[in-house]
C-alpha cells in the first residue's frame, strides 16, 4: 500500500511538473537521497526526490476489535486495521550552479500540494480492489529537527518540504476467529442498548 501511495503521487506531481516547465523528461522520482554507502546518487540529480521518513499510527480512528456478524448465528471477530500516516520528505535536488531553479521546482511543488491536498485513487493488490483516500498536509519542524533528519538523510541539504500523508490503513483481513452468539449473548447486546 506505501508503493501505491508514492507512485500514485509521483505520478500526479510528475505529470503537474512537466506541464509547468514543458519538460520532456521526468522530473520526480521515489528514492533514497543516498545511497547505502553515502554517495550521492547521480539518478536523483535534477529531479524533486520524494523519500519516505516515518510511518505514525492514527490513533483517532480506535484500535479496538472488530467484530463482524455473518450469516446465521456467528460473528467473526478479526484484528483492528492500522491507520497510518506517512511522513515524507519532498527534495529539489539540483546542483549548487542551479540552486535558483530549485527554488522554483520546489514553489511548483508547494503550490501543487495547496491547491490539490486530497487524492483519490484505485489500486489493485491480489486481485483486490483498493480504494484510497488519502491527504497531504505540510509538517513544521525546527531547526534542530530538521538538523537531525538531514543527517540520517545523507548530511547534505536539499531545498524541501516535510509532508504528512493522511491516512493509509493495513488490514490484512484475517478473521482470528468465528464464535457462535447464544441466547444469552444475544438478550445481553439488547439489554445494553
Amino acid at each position: 500500500m506505501i508503493y501505491d501511495v508514492f507512485k500514485f503521487l509521483s505520478e500526479k506531481l510528475n505529470e503537474h511538473l512537466k506541464g509547468r516547465y514543458n519538460s520532456p523528461e521526468e522530473m520526480v522520482t521515489v528514492s533514497a537521497m543516498s545511497s547505502a554507502s553515502g554517495a550521492e546518487m547521480d539518478e536523483i540529480q535534477n529531479k524533486m526526490v520524494l523519500s519516505l521518513v516515518n510511518l505514525e499510527r492514527e490513533t483517532a480512528m480506535g484500535i479496538g476489535a472488530v467484530y463482524s456478524r455473518m450469516p446465521s448465528d456467528m460473528v467473526k471477530v478479526s484484528r483492528p486495521p492500522w491507520h497510518l500516516n506517512l511522513v515524507f520528505v519532498a527534495a529539489s535536488v539540483f546542483n549548487d550552479k542551479q540552486y535558483l531553479q530549485s527554488l522554483r521546482v520546489l514553489s511548483s511543488v508547494l503550490e501543487f500540494f495547496q491547491a490539490q491536498n486530497v487524492f483519490f485513487f484505485t489500486s489493485w493488490e491480489s486481485n483486490v480492489k483498493k480504494e484510497w483516500k488519502i491527504t497531504v498536509e505540510p509538517v513544521n519542524l525546527n531547526y534542530q529537527e530538521l538538523t537531525n533528519l538531514w543527517s540520517v538523510l545523507g548530511g547534505k541539504y536539499y531545498p524541501s518540504m516535510v509532508g504528512k500523508i493522511r491516512m493509509v490503513t493495513v488490514d490484512a483481513q484475517e478473521i482470528e476467529s468465528v464464535k457462535r452468539i447464544s441466547t444469552e449473548t444475544q438478550f445481553d447486546f439488547l439489554k445494553d442498548e
